[in-house]
C-alpha cells in the first residue's frame, strides 16, 4: 500500500501518485512563530501541513500584519506556485506547532502538471482558501476584536482539535492585526462570556457552543461554503 501522508491533498490523490511523491518531500517539525516565507520571499518549497496549522498574514511595510487565512491538513502552503507566482504574495507564520511535509518549488512546479490528480487536488483547495481570503477582508473590516478571535479560535480548534493553546499576546496581536490592549480586552470579553480560559500563555476553549455564539456570521459562512464543495 502506498504511504498515508497525513494532509488531505496529498492523501487524496491516486496512490501512484503518492508513490511517485514519496521521495520527494520531507517530514519537518514546525514551531509556533516561525515564517516559513515572508511577503516577497522567492517561493522555493512548498509545505503540506499534518499536525501544524499555519497562518496567512498580509503585511506592511512596516511589519504590522493581520491574518486572511489558515491552512492545515486540509491544505498546503506555497499554492500560488500553481497561478504562476514565483515571489509569496503573503507571509507564512506557524499558528500552531506540529509536523509538516516540505518539498521543493521546482519538483512541485513539475509535478502539478505531470499527475492530474494532482492537479485537481491542489485546485480543489484553493477554492474555500479563495473563499477563506474574501472573507477575512469583510470580517476584519466589520467585526468586533472579540468577534474576530472567537472565528480564529474556532477555525484552528476545527483543524487541530479542542485542547490547550499555547498563545501569547503578542502573536495573537500579530494575527488579528491588533495592538496588545486590544487583545487583552478580546480575550477579557471571551471569558466573561465563558467561552475561554487563559492563563501562564495558554489559551482553553470551555464551552465551544457559548465561543460559537460569540462569532461572527463569518465562521458560519466558511463552514456553508465547505458543506458546497
Amino acid at each position: 500500500m502506498p504511504p498515508s501522508f497525513g494532509n488531505v491533498i496529498l492523501d487524496g490523490v491516486h496512490e501512484t501518485t503518492r508513490r511517485a511523491m514519496q521521495p520527494y518531500l520531507r517530514v519537518h517539525r514546525l514551531s509556533r512563530g516561525e515564517v516559513l516565507f515572508d511577503f516577497a520571499d522567492a517561493l522555493c518549497s512548498v509545505w503540506f501541513p499534518t499536525s501544524s496549522v499555519v497562518s496567512l498574514c498580509a503585511t506592511r511595510r512596516d511589519g504590522r500584519s493581520v491574518g486572511i487565512a489558515v491552512a492545515g491538513s486540509e491544505g498546503l502552503v506555497g499554492s500560488s506556485l500553481v497561478l504562476g507566482f514565483t515571489a509569496s504574495p503573503c507571509r507564512a507564520i506557524v499558528q500552531v506547532a506540529g509536523n509538516a511535509l516540505h518539498a521543493d518549488a521546482a519538483w512541485f512546479s513539475r509535478a502539478v502538471p505531470a499527475h492530474a490528480d494532482l492537479h485537481a487536488a491542489v485546485l480543489a483547495c484553493m477554492r474555500p482558501l479563495q473563499m477563506q481570503l474574501i472573507q477575512s477582508t469583510l470580517c476584519n473590516r466589520y467585526h468586533s476584536a472579540e468577534q474576530r478571535l472567537a472565528r480564529w479560535l474556532l477555525e484552528t480548534a476545527d483543524r487541530v482539535g479542542p485542547r490547550a493553546f499555547s498563545l501569547t499576546h503578542d502573536f495573537m496581536a500579530l494575527i488579528l492585526g491588533l495592538s496588545r490592549p486590544w487583545v487583552t480586552r478580546a480575550i477579557g470579553r471571551l471569558r466573561d462570556l465563558r467561552c475561554v480560559q487563559f492563563r501562564r500563555g495558554e489559551l482553553v476553549i470551555v464551552d465551544r457552543a457559548a465561543l460559537e455564539r460569540a462569532t461572527c456570521e463569518c465562521y458560519t459562512a466558511r463552514l456553508t461554503d465547505a458543506q458546497r464543495t
